[in-house]
């Protein structure tokens, strides 16, 4: 947005005036609640479970979720996003939040999470430790190339398939109080359809 010293200056003015108004609670000039910061927690994957080469080998040693979650918590964030739980059950995610003073505000999981035969079971582990929204991220999104996609251009059955897909899992996921989402990357905006359109 483009706006002028006059506009900006003019603004600041309205403000204070609406904020004087007795009885006035509008966005604009109530106190908001200060906002909590998460991290995404595969931002910091190598710092957790540490570095291999291409055939396993461990080339650094990570420092493992539990003393990630302890540092976290020093430097002042009050949650985290998972990407994976490194090997622990929903109980001991729980107890090292609790530890620490962390919630969960999400998690990444791969498409087949969100399947009839694993939503529920995708939902309750994630409810144990408080929780409700899961979300795939975009590279579990990405067609087959034999079987979805011919170069750059999907097929239009592709993108039929993945909308009815999460339309069912979003369903099923809020029988048991989740709610899904899709994190997208950008080949949404790069693929296409064979009318041309972009798959975003």
């Amino acid at each position: 947005m483009n706006l002028s010293r006059k506009d900006f200056l003019g603004g600041i003015g309205a403000i204070g005036a609406a904020s004087a108004l007795q009885g006035c609670c509008s966005k604009m000039c109530c106190p908001s609640p200060k906002a909590k910061i998460a991290l995404q927690l595969y931002s910091i994957r190598y710092y957790i479970g540490g570095v291999k080469d291409k055939d396993g080998k461990v080339i650094k040693s990570g420092v493992g979720l539990e003393k990630a979650l302890e540092d976290i918590a020093k430097i002042g964030y009050k949650g985290v996003e998972f990407a994976g739980y490194y090997g622990l059950d929903a109980k001991s995610v729980d107890k090292l939040l609790k530890a620490n003073g962390l919630v969960a505000c999400g998690t990444h999981v791969a498409r087949d999470a969100f399947g009839p035969d694993k939503v529920k079971e995708t939902c309750e582990f994630n409810l144990t430790f408080g929780n409700s929204l899961i979300i795939c991220p975009g590279g579990g999104n990405l067609p087959s190339s034999k079987k979805w996609s011919v170069g750059t251009t999907v097929k239009d059955d592709w993108w039929k398939y993945l909308t009815e897909y999460y339309a069912k899992a979003a369903e099923d996921a809020a029988k048991f109080g989740c709610k899904i989402g899709f994190h997208n990357h950008a080949w949404e905006f790069q693929l296409k359809l064979s009318d041309g359109t972009t798959v975003w």
